[in-house]
């Protein structure tokens, strides 16, 4: 899950109004693993660690998952 996380996100492009930036699906991918880090932190430590370091994320959404 960490590895999903960490990925690095494809780079911000203007998009029409009505479109989806292809950066979008790639957020949401790295929310739910954030999300499964979440579960894990009850029980591991290192998945705390990891999930107070995606409160410092340049994406806000990611910045509010992990907390």
């Amino acid at each position: 899950m960490l590895d999903i996380a960490a990925e690095p996100l494809p780079e911000r492009i203007a998009t029409p109004d009505d479109a989806f930036s292809p950066r979008t699906p790639e957020i949401v991918i790295r929310m739910t693993a954030i999300r499964g880090l979440g579960h894990l932190a009850s029980a591991d430590d290192r998945a705390v660690e990891h999930l107070l370091a995606f409160t410092r994320h340049e994406e806000r959404l990611l910045q509010e998952q992990a907390k």
